[in-house]
């Protein structure tokens, strides 16, 4: 009976010791189940479409944690994609991931977010870039601007055959010039100064390539010339050049690109009708050509800075005049305003930069010939100057000195002018157009003006 009690009791022993065991086993992994976990990254600005390049900045809520990320759609991890150091340049269609590490927390879920670029400006005819890449255009087409092969218009959009990988276009009033995302620029349409910057001046209705043209991140176009920013800074410009728009200190019409003088750190630029105006790294605005309304701000017609301008964020051209947004959201406008464009309450032209009143929290601008559009950040936005065309997007005025809301519209990302007629980008790609469509510039089939927003389908 006793050798019973000690068997019995080394059983015991044994069993208490696997038990522990289990215990211990079960509170490791327990404790491994319940590790706080990093918390997700955040992308600012938001995913969505957009008319221009951005700096996505990622922050995870989470102190002290590392974050790694992808641009190709494949999976971040601990040892895989890039260490994020600071914002993110996506100048094209991109897939953004991010994941979030801190040593003795489980990883964060990887966040993934769809940026859009979007392509759009207009004239008498319409171009387009999906976020695919591929070009699309309507409208105008008597000199081949619309790059199909033919001089026939076309009221409704159309691909334009075997263009693929583009971001940016720019439109004159018969040329289209167009920025790939190797850094190319091709260009079709007219071309009687030169502006196609094939060295010749002989119209063309398929697209080529400027010659030896590269590395371009931001391109303009006035009505016969062209203007465009390399990735080193410097900018280069081509077309007509009777009142020194293409700023290389002669009035020489130019059908090659050539490089404009005293200018660098350039990030990017407008054009009016025979003006020129060039953002650099700085805050600055450089302006030159014609000056007859005093588009160019106080600055002369060789290259130099627009006095008073040091936070610039965003510049645009219309005819005769300028816009710049300041960094603060304010929006400052010089040079003809004779339709209100100006947007201070009068008529009179400005020679100085002058602040426009009642406007505020502005995400983007952009002109017509003689109306202006800002975008808000809140995804609304507005309009100002002539209306004759319903181009502000209500047929109730002629022209409005000041800004008015164009209504209908929410989630807008970025505004573009045409001629005589307006369009926007929303967040979600998608392209809406108003105003003038006497050449079927607004895509929508027909020829008749439309005093109110709707959307274009291609």
């Amino acid at each position: 009976m006793g050798r019973v009690r000690v068997v019995f009791g080394i059983a015991f022993l044994v069993f208490l010791s696997f038990a522990s065991c289990a215990v211990s086993g079960g509170s490791e992994e327990l404790a491994s189940s319940i590790m706080p976990v990093v918390d997700e990254p955040s992308f600012d600005p938001a995913p969505g479409a957009s008319l221009t390049p951005r700096r996505v900045t990622i922050t995870t809520a989470t102190p002290g944690a590392a974050i790694r990320y992808t641009t190709d759609g494949s999976e971040p991890g601990e040892t895989a994609g890039t260490e994020y150091t600071g914002p993110v340049t996506i100048a094209a269609t991109t897939t953004l991931k991010a994941v979030a590490f801190r040593s003795g927390r489980t990883g964060s879920p990887v966040k993934t977010g769809v940026y859009e670029r979007i392509g759009l400006d207009s004239g008498s005819h319409t171009v387009a870039v999906k976020g695919d890449g591929t070009v699309w255009s309507w409208g105008e087409n008597h000199d081949g601007q619309l790059g199909d092969g033919t001089t026939t218009a076309r009221p409704e959009p159309a691909r334009i055959p075997g263009l693929s990988g583009f971001v940016a276009v720019a439109c004159g009033p018969d040329h289209t010039i167009a920025l790939k995302v190797d850094g190319t620029v091709w260009s079709w349409g007219d071309n009687d100064s030169g502006q196609l910057g094939d060295g010749t001046t002989e119209c063309r209705s398929i697209p080529a390539r400027v010659p030896w043209l590269s590395d371009i991140a931001s391109i303009a176009s006035g009505a016969y010339h062209v203007i465009a920013v390399r990735k080193d800074g410097t900018v280069w410009t081509w077309g007509r050049n009777f009142h020194g728009q293409l700023g290389d200190g002669t009035r020489t019409d130019r059908p090659s690109p050539v490089r404009a003088r005293a200018i660098s750190d350039a990030v990017a630029v407008a054009a009016g009708h025979s003006h020129s105006l060039v953002l650099r790294g700085d805050g600055t605005v450089w302006a030159f050509g014609s000056d007859s309304y005093g588009q160019l701000g106080g600055g002369g017609p060789s290259p130099g800075p627009v006095p008073g301008i040091s936070r610039a964020a965003a510049i645009a051209a219309g005819d005769q005049f300028s816009l710049v947004l300041d960094s603060d959201g304010t929006v400052w406008a010089f040079g003809e305003n004779s339709r209100g464009q100006l947007g201070d309450g009068t008529v009179l032209s400005r020679t100085r930069p002058r602040s426009v009143p009642g406007l505020a929290a502005v995400a983007s601008i952009e002109a017509g010939v003689f109306h202006s559009l800002a975008a808000l950040g809140d995804g609304t936005f507005r309009a100002w100057g002539h209306n004759g065309m319903a181009q502000l997007g209500s047929a109730a005025v002629m022209a409005s000195r000041t800004p008015i809301p164009v209504g209908r519209l929410e989630g807008v990302v970025g505004v573009v002018g045409g001629a005589y007629s307006s369009f926007a980008v929303k967040s979600d790609g998608t392209v809406w157009a108003w105003g003038d469509n006497a050449y079927g510039q607004l895509g929508d089939g027909t020829r008749q003006s439309r005093p109110v927003p709707f959307r274009i389908i291609f």
